[in-house]
Parts: structure tokens; C-alpha cells; sequence
């Protein structure tokens, strides 16, 4: 049964954690709206307040549960039916209801469960012992459907993240793919000569003893001592090259990542040779931009340029996206304590998309 009124869900909450748990709730204020109109007896009073209290166990049992949330949202409905017989501010709680609805199921199940709130909503009109009807329907009924569409538009940001993130992933995973790729042709190539000559020669080198050649077997052997030498220091160097990459190579590594995801890139890359600490600087600004370009940006062009003007450095990475407004998170905040930090200006411009552009005085950057 569990798992059937799972089938149904969309997407669950990040349970407590998610700010989404205290917006819904903020609608159940309105339950308490009838007391400025009337006096309840002490008896009354105890029973709405229980109700409430049912009320906020039901609500932190879908977000610790969501699998049986359909449970616990058909109890708040329940209760609202039952306590409007004495509260005719008891529409309220359909409002969190509705909102479940429509964040946490798929769309047919939503758009099902909304009516299911709506005739709830015209049963417990009916039940009121005293109040305006079409007043309760009213109250009911409009807040309802806005919240269910609040709840489905929350639904729809919440998926559209888990597709980015899933993208970044796949691009990430796709990357390591072709990074590994280019590890393995660069070792057949250093190693595939090699290793065939040290295999001919040792072959020929035993030949040779079988014949009594002593002399040429052992020239042979020293042959292959020296190309096993040879090699291997080949390899180390190679080693250490992927250990330390150059800017230029970390700068087309982030550009492959960006073709990844069907972005256009233009490069203007001045051939400068930079200091360590600069290098490993712009690196890391690099890959903290071009990580929001694929997060945050929804740009299909991308330009990236290392020019020297004036005797100072500048860097510079533009996008096309859609981003509207600059909000200065860990990543931005790293980047410019970065640059900063060698004496640099970093400067982030919205317009026509993002521009992020870094100058060093080149006494300090080379």
C-alpha cells in the first residue's frame, strides 16, 4: 500500500531542512481567524486547539513521510470537515492540503487531488452550524486553488534544479571519460614504441645467445637496458606534466566542458607566461565561472580571452545567459578574496548575461 501511494509522487521535500517547510504552514493562521468574531467556551476552545495540534502532526508527517503523505493530507481534510461544524475558520487547513498536492504529485494525481479539496471544501460549508456559506466557499476555495498552483509551481523549480544538477554530473562524468581517454592514448604512445623495440631486441638478444654471439647479445641486452631507461623516464615526465598542467591546458579542459553541453566558446588567449600563484588563481576563478555558466546561466556562448593591456593582465569570461541579478554566494565571495589577495580588481557586470573581468599589474602576474 506504501509503495502505491508513492507511485504517485512527483517529488518529495528535503524534509525539515527545506525552507518549504515553514511556508504552507504560514496559511494556518487563518484557522484562527474566527476568534476575533466570536467567544468559544472553554470546551470549544480545547477542541480547536487539539484540532491545531493534530493539524501540525499531520503536516510534519508528510515531510518526514512523503511516501504516505496521502495519508496524512486525507486526515487534515478530514479534520477541517469535522471542526467546521464549530470553527467556520477551519477552511484554513484545506489551504496546506491543496499545497501538498500540488508540489508533491504527478500532474493527473495533483489536478484529482484538487478536486478532492474542493468538494471538501463545499462538504464542510455544509456542516457549519452557523456562518455565511458562500462567505466559507469563498475563503475556501480561491486561497485553495492558489496555493495548489503555488505548490505545483514549487514542484516544477524543484525538478528543473535536479535536472541541472544531474547535467553538471553527466558533463563532470563526461569529462573524466575524455580526460581518461587522453591518459591512455598519451601512455600508448609513449610506451607503444618503446616497449615493441625492447620485445624485438630482447628476441634478438636470445637468438643471438642460441648461436654462441656473445658479444652482439650483449650489445643487444644493453640496448634494452638503456630503452627501459629511457622509457621510464619518459614516463615520470609524463606523470609529472598531468600533476602540474599549464593555464592554457586547465583552460581547454574547462572549454571541452563547456562544448559538452552545447555551448559555443570563442578563446583569445594571449600566450603569457605566468607566475605559479597566478596561475593557480585564475585557474580556480575559471572553473568557479564556468561552474555557474553550466549551473545558473542557460547561455549557449561563452567567450574567454587573456590579453595584456597596458601592462596589466586581464581576464575576462562572458556568457549570454539569462542571469538577471548577481547574488554573491561562497563562490563569488572565493573568487574575489582570490584575486585580491595578489594585489588584482575583480569586476562582475549583468548585462546582455555575465561578465567577469580579473586585472593583475603584470609586474605581479609573470
Amino acid at each position: 500500500m506504501k509503495d502505491f501511494f508513492s507511485s504517485f509522487i512527483e517529488q518529495p521535500f528535503d524534509g525539515l531542512k527545506s525552507w518549504l517547510f515553514f511556508s504552507p504552514m504560514l496559511y494556518s493562521a487563518f484557522y484562527f481567524l474566527a476568534f476575533f468574531f466570536e467567544d468559544f467556551s472553554g470546551e470549544k476552545t480545547a477542541l480547536i486547539l487539539a484540532a491545531y495540534a493534530l493539524y501540525l502532526f499531520l503536516y510534519t508527517a508528510i515531510y518526514l513521510d512523503h511516501k504516505r503523505a496521502l495519508i496524512y493530507i486525507a486526515g487534515i481534510i478530514l479534520l477541517c470537515i469535522g471542526i467546521s461544524s464549530i470553527l467556520f475558520s477551519s477552511y484554513a487547513l484545506l489551504w496546506s492540503s491543496s499545497y501538498f498536492c500540488g508540489y508533491l504529485y504527478k500532474r493527473k494525481a495533483a489536478i484529482a487531488l484538487l478536486a478532492v479539496n474542493i468538494v471538501s471544501a463545499v462538504v464542510a460549508s455544509q456542516i457549519l452550524s452557523h456562518g455565511n456559506v458562500l462567505f466559507f466557499l469563498l475563503s475556501s476555495i480561491l486561497p485553495l486553488v492558489s496555493t495548489w498552483f503555488f505548490g505545483s509551481v514549487g514542484q516544477y523549480f524543484k525538478l528543473d534544479n535536479i535536472i541541472k544538477k544531474q547535467k553538471d554530473q553527466q558533463i563532470e562524468s563526461l569529462a573524466q571519460i575524455a580526460e581518461r581517454e587522453r591518459i591512455a592514448r598519451d601512455m600508448h604512445d609513449l610506451l607503444g614504441h618503446s616497449l615493441t623495440c625492447i620485445a624485438l631486441k630482447s628476441e634478438l638478444a636470445a637468438k643471438l645467445l642460441n648461436t654462441d654471439n656473445i658479444e652482439k647479445a650483449k650489445t643487444e641486452i644493453e640496448e634494452v637496458s638503456e630503452l627501459s631507461r629511457t622509457a621510464l623516464q619518459e614516463v615520470r615526465e609524463a606523470i609529472g606534466n598531468y600533476k602540474k598542467r599549464s593555464f592554457n591546458e586547465q583552460i581547454k579542459s574547462l572549454v571541452a566542458k563547456l562544448h559538452s553541453a552545447d555551448i559555443q566558446v570563442s578563446t583569445d588567449l594571449a600566450n603569457l607566461k605566468l607566475n605559479a600563484e597566478t596561475e593557480t588563481a585564475l585557474t580556480l576563478v575559471a572553473t568557479e565561472a564556468v561552474t555557474n555558466i553550466l549551473r545558473h546561466s542557460r547561455a549557449d556562448k561563452v567567450h574567454i580571452s587573456l590579453i595584456d593591456k597596458y601592462n596589466k593582465l586581464v581576464f575576462t569570461i562572458s556568457d549570454n545567459g539569462q542571469i538577471k541579478k548577481l547574488v554573491e554566494g561562497n563562490g563569488i565571495q572565493g573568487m574575489r578574496e582570490r584575486i585580491e589577495k595578489l594585489g588584482g580588481k575583480i569586476q562582475f557586470q549583468i548585462k546582455n548575461g555575465m561578465t567577469t573581468e580579473i586585472s593583475l599589474d603584470e609586474s605581479i602576474a609573470c
